[in-house]
């Protein structure tokens, strides 16, 4: 039986996430807890998120994306660098895999992202799921 071995420290997609997230909301003149107010989340939650300590939900990425006033396509591209900067820090090869996957199935997720929030705005709840 094959186990994972321990992790050090935050995933490096969530450490990406948040360098991301931190980055754009202070670009836009946001304190954390202004920006965690405007998103509807708990300031404290925001923090763990920035340091890579939250495995974030799709509602929560939805919610901070729309507060940054992106697209969700627009705003993984911006993620994009942060994947390669981890990557050259720790030497993980198998983040170039993910920036593969990422490349194909960003645009996928973007879409859905962008039906869910258009969805909300009218009032209309579905739900969907893939076979």
């Amino acid at each position: 039986m094959d186990k994972k071995a321990p992790q050090c420290g935050p995933e490096p997609v969530l450490l990406a996430f948040g360098q991301a997230v931190r980055q754009l909301r202070k670009a836009r003149g946001f304190s954390q807890e202004t920006f965690a107010q405007y998103c509807g989340l708990d300031r404290s939650y925001l923090g763990g998120v920035e340091r890579g300590e939250r495995n974030i939900t799709l509602a929560n990425i939805e919610r901070i994306i729309a507060a940054l006033h992106m697209k969700p396509s627009e705003f993984f591209v911006a993620l994009d660098g942060h994947f390669r900067d981890i990557a050259v820090q720790r030497g993980t090869s198998h983040l170039n895999g993910f920036l593969k996957l990422r490349t194909a199935v960003g645009p996928l997720l973007a879409h859905v992202l962008a039906l869910k929030a258009s969805i909300c705005l009218h009032g209309v709840h579905i739900q969907c799921g893939l076979p």
